[in-house]
């Protein structure tokens, strides 16, 4: 997780993460966290926005014998292109 995040984090000097759910059922945790930031750098090859932008993203992790077994990750990335200016949906 902290490798697809590194894109976020090298375009964003005040990043900030927040756990708002944590759900644990039988083997498997579910986390939907809020990122929220300013784009003051490059990020997939466009150039900084200096606009502030806010996105969720959800987690879904199966737990066997102690240790992840499977991860599934969901980003809400289209919101934060259009909070950023990159599909026309920037104010």
């Amino acid at each position: 997780m902290k490798e697809g995040l590194k894109p976020i984090f090298a375009s964003s000097s005040d990043v900030k993460v927040s756990n708002d759910l944590v759900v644990v059922k039988g083997d498997y945790v579910t986390v939907v966290d809020s990122l929220k930031g300013t784009n003051d750098g490059a990020m997939m090859n466009m150039p900084a926005s200096n606009k502030p932008y806010q996105f969720q993203a959800i987690d879904l992790w199966l737990i066997k014998d102690g240790k992840l077994a499977e991860a599934w990750h969901v980003e809400q990335l289209l919101q934060m292109m259009m909070q950023l200016g990159a599909m026309g949906g920037a104010k």
